[in-house]
């Protein structure tokens, strides 16, 4: 993963498909934002009409998770026979461009599945929901993991409801580690030193064993918490500064940890080899390597034991967990929104629990998790006792104009491995202010 065009592939797929609506290519709106509502009229309940209210709901999610769709719309169509729900797929490559291009013609669906930056909704595209949550007594705290709910506000504001929740971990190879006589790592307290004594210890170039995939930039931005862990710091909460950040010495550190894997200790793969084992972690070629529960059902078909850890940190590092959570979002402009809201409740609700039972996704409620039996489930309780640490929101996930910070940060890689720069911390410190100045230029032009 250390390869700049390797790294960048993987960037630029995760932010088309993760960040709908964000700016591509440039750091700038592609459309000419709307003031979001402020303090919109409280919904009142409507008569319902004679004639079936129909919704369009986009979904931009891969066929794997058409189950879960399909399930929620029958059972919410066959309890409103006043609505009609229709699913309308999206490729997801070109999810971002569809939307943005109806919305900006009047045109767009009413509904639709995004994992968005929560200040997107100052495009004043995403409906305002608090109106509707008070008038129905949902209480957000009860309701859905904190995570699920925090994750998308904007401003103190809800303006989408959670559709799951997830959490991403780290796991070992119990056959590899046994195969090598290497003790297995804590599942707590695990440190950064014993986690790279193991990948010393478990790397085998002869029988095609890798300590770790955990290399290349990615690392500190999607893998989990290993970032947080470390000390990195991309960008601050509201997205607006880098400078003094990206370039902290704590930053800086993780950075080199992280290289060091690769360069240093060789204990995890190039581009290469990462290619040639194809699966990551579920290859059984690497001894540690990333797990979350939106994998859950690849993971227990895996043709190895394995088991989940804490990532690790350094000592004295706040511990945190690392998730996401997708939601459903209300379009403005969209007619019918006290029917479209009903949907979504029932989505975000008990609609969920059908996607939960069928193994399509985790429910973002903390009452259905244990009303299946989660807390009896090894791999679904380790996440409910990982969900109890401190969660911060993705660097990516912090403001709409990420690649004007993600493009220098990727830069990095790229001198220091492949232009076979050394000076790291002047490395970093140019992609701060670079990243920093287009930051700021997008923000004044927005």
């Amino acid at each position: 993963m250390s390869s700049s065009k390797f790294n960048r592939r993987n960037f630029l797929k995760l932010t088309a498909a993760a960040a709908s609506g964000a700016v591509l290519g440039a750091c700038a709106p592609a459309v000419t934002p709307t003031a979001a509502p402020t303090n919109p009229p409280a919904p009142t309940a409507t008569t319902p009409p004679a004639e079936p209210v129909n919704i369009e709901f986009w979904n931009g999610d891969s066929i794997d998770y058409q189950l879960g769709y399909t399930l929620i719309t029958d059972a919410f169509n066959a309890a409103h026979p006043d609505i009609k729900v229709e699913v309308k797929n999206a490729p997801g490559g070109a999810f971002d461009e569809k939307l943005l291009t109806m919305i900006a013609g009047g045109e767009g669906p009413d509904c639709w599945l995004q994992i968005p930056t929560a200040s997107q909704a100052r495009l004043g595209h995403y409906a305002h929901l608090d109106p509707f949550l008070e008038r129905d007594g949902i209480d957000l705290a009860s309701t859905w993991f904190e995570l699920a709910w925090k994750s998308h506000q904007w401003e103190g504001k809800m303006y989408s409801v959670p559709r799951d929740v997830g959490w991403s971990a780290m796991a070992y190879n119990k056959d590899l580690f046994d195969d090598m006589g290497v003790e297995y790592p804590p599942v707590t307290d695990f440190t950064y030193d014993q986690f790279l004594d193991l990948a010393l210890k478990t790397t085998d170039v002869d029988k095609g064993y890798w300590g770790t995939n955990f290399v290349g930039a990615g690392t500190l931005l999607w893998y989990g918490s290993i970032g947080f862990n470390l000390g990195f710091v991309a960008n601050s909460p509201d997205g607006r500064t880098v400078k003094g950040l990206l370039d902290s010495d704590a930053s800086i550190e993780a950075i080199q940890k992280i290289l060091d894997l690769e360069v240093k200790h060789k204990v995890g793969p190039g581009a290469a080899a990462m290619d040639a084992l194809g699966n990551g972690f579920g290859s059984g070629k690497v001894a540690l390597g990333d797990c979350s529960t939106w994998g859950l059902k690849d993971q227990k078909e895996f043709p190895f034991a394995w088991e989940q850890v804490r990532q690790p940190m350094v000592p004295g590092q706040q511990e945190y967990s690392w998730g996401g959570s997708p939601a459903f979002f209300m379009w403005t402009k969209a007619q019918n929104q006290d029917q479209i809201w009903e949907l979504l409740k029932f989505a975000s609700t008990d609609g969920s629990k059908l996607a939960h039972e069928a193994g399509q996704w985790q429910s973002p409620m903390p009452s259905v998790w244990l009303e299946t039996g989660a807390d009896k489930d090894p791999l679904l309780n380790f996440y409910l006792e990982y969900a109890k640490l401190p969660t911060d929101t993705p660097p990516y996930e912090r403001e709409q104009f990420w690649e004007c910070v993600g493009t220098p940060y990727f830069d990095i890689w790229t001198r220091y491995i492949e232009n076979g720069e050394t000076d790291l911390k002047k490395i970093v410190t140019e992609a701060a202010d670079t990243a920093q100045t287009a930051l700021d230029d997008a923000f004044a032009n927005q």
